[in-house]
């Protein structure tokens, strides 16, 4: 498989996982936004709350889907599988660091990730 078909479905795959979260923040802003803001869309009215739950669900999106399927949903779709580099499955300490290090990563808009 050539590089660039790799890079493809691996940006491929962050777009659709951008996709669920971006959902996940809409519902949370819907379900516990900020009243005071109610003519406001949901996405303008998160509070320090609505941030923290987001902040949590997005995490455990993340981690979760990595530690049961071995890939997010995103992944899933495009065939992509987080493991080892000698092919095994990652350990549940690996992901935890990679969940981490996805939002340091976020920050410099994946440049990190896209290049490993």
């Amino acid at each position: 498989m050539e590089q660039t078909d790799v890079l493809g479905r691996r940006i491929g795959a962050a777009i659709i996982d951008i996709g669920i979260v971006i959902v996940i923040a809409l519902l949370v802003g819907s379900v516990i936004g900020n009243d005071v803001a109610a003519d406001a869309p949901t996405s303008a009215r998160f509070g320090t709350l609505d941030r923290i739950v987001i902040i949590g669900l997005v995490f455990a999106y993340y981690f979760v889907t990595e530690m049961v399927w071995g890939q997010t949903v995103g992944k899933r779709v495009l065939d992509i599988r987080v493991e080892r580099v000698d092919g095994t499955k990652a350990t549940p300490g690996a992901i935890f660091i990679r969940t981490l290090l996805r939002a340091i990563d976020g920050i410099l808009f994946y440049l990190v990730a896209l290049r490993s």
